[in-house]
């Protein structure tokens, strides 16, 4: 009896130290993305197991939703270089950019946020922007829509004012900038930084942006 159990023992332990791991995988969130058959949304910033980071607009490789007319945007800078972001009508590449503005290097390398609203910048609804960041080598674009907020889900929203349960939703929904925003600002808490670093990094691994990912968990650990 004592060999049996000696022997099934270490199998136990195992999966035992497995379930945590595998019960914290399920609590990530997952974003659903809207239905396809739009124009391509990023360009630029996949990494393919690079050894240097790239400069990447964090965006879906389709049009991004959005429900708020000033929305935030995100991207990542591999070293604390300046860069240049434009945002226009992705339709009328040649119209007069809604933003156009060289950014002096930050303090740190990592994940930027750039804030529309802070820029006095309105995003029209049901109309998509191509943005891009740039600096001296390469660039990286995304592509992002605002869409209308349905009864639907301005109800599944009421009562869920921040944090973990609002990114999970908006990312279920869809809303990716949004979800993206929401996550960004838990993990930039002292409180709930660890996990939403990871939930962060778990919806840029969904979008393409393994290496990316990859180098966030790190981050968190």
């Amino acid at each position: 009896m004592n060999r049996f159990l000696l022997r099934f023992l270490p199998m136990v332990a195992t999966l035992c130290l497995a379930l945590p791991a595998r019960a914290q995988q399920s609590e990530e969130p997952e974003y659903n993305p809207p239905v396809r058959g739009a124009p391509a949304g990023r360009v630029g910033g996949g990494t393919r197991s690079l050894r240097v980071l790239p400069l990447a607009a964090l965006a879906p490789d389709h049009p991004g939703l959005t429900i708020s007319a000033q929305p935030a945007l995100y991207y990542f800078l591999p070293t604390a270089t300046g860069v240049r972001v434009a945002l226009r009508p992705a339709a009328d590449p040649s119209a007069k950019p809604l933003v156009e503005k060289d950014f002096a290097p930050p303090a740190k390398s990592g994940i930027q946020r750039l804030d529309l609203k802070a820029m006095g910048v309105t995003l029209a609804p049901d109309v998509e922007y191509r943005w891009t960041v740039s600096d001296a080598r390469t660039s990286s674009t995304g592509v992002i829509r605002r869409m209308g907020l349905s009864d639907d889900l301005a109800r599944k929203l009421n009562g869920v004012p921040s944090g973990r349960s609002r990114y999970t939703l908006l990312a279920r929904e869809g809303v990716w900038y949004d979800a993206l925003d929401e996550v960004s600002r838990a993990a930039e808490s002292a409180g709930t930084a660890a996990v939403a670093g990871r939930h962060r990094a778990a919806l840029l691994e969904q979008i393409g942006l393994k290496d990316i990912a990859q180098h966030e968990r790190q981050q968190y650990q």
